[in-house]
């Protein structure tokens, strides 16, 4: 029950920014919606529906961490994405956009990783990376905050929120918590 609620949720934060897009054609959404779509499906994969609905997919069982290892660079990808574009770093923080790029070859090199080497190694420098991402976003956002530039505020509130569930979740996928 408090899953399909938290799930719809999500699916009406997805249609609504969908129309805010199509809308206004601000690409800034388009990271907003991808973020959004990846976390719908996240949370079916953590509660098991990815296994139920794609069990007969010859490998999928065999590959689900790398699988879960590749959403985890989709969705580090999005947030990146999403920050550069809402907060304009390439304008306002050049050095922080040139740092947020360099941390998206990073988290994208764990899928190599754990394709290449172990699943699990790929998984704990996927979470590492993701920790030191946060920790560059939420800076920037203070940063944009202390400069008053617009919707920085809202920004900083509503990542500080988000950053809270997630890095719990990355400290209990390393097994610090």
């Amino acid at each position: 029950m408090i899953l399909s609620l938290f799930v719809g949720i999500f699916i009406v934060m997805f249609v609504y920014n969908l129309f805010i897009f199509l809308s206004t054609r601000d690409y800034t959404y388009l990271s907003y919606l991808s973020i959004i779509f990846i976390n719908i499906i996240g949370i079916g994969s953590n509660f098991g529906y990815s296994v139920v609905l794609l069990q007969d997919v010859k490998g999928y069982i065999e590959n689900m961490g790398l699988i879960d290892l590749f959403l985890s660079f989709l969705f580090g990808f999005s947030i990146i994405k999403f920050t550069k574009s809402f907060l304009n770093t390439k304008i306002q923080f050049p050095i922080i956009d040139k740092i947020l790029s360099l941390l998206i070859i990073l988290i994208g090199s764990t899928v190599i990783l754990g394709a290449a080497e172990n699943v699990s190694v790929g998984n704990a420098f996927s979470s590492i990376l993701g920790l030191v991402t946060f920790v560059v976003i939420i800076v920037c956002a203070i940063k944009s905050y202390l400069y008053k530039l617009p919707a920085s505020g809202l920004f900083l509130c509503a990542f500080a929120c988000f950053m809270i569930g997630v890095v719990t979740f990355l400290l209990a996928n390393l097994g610090a918590i």
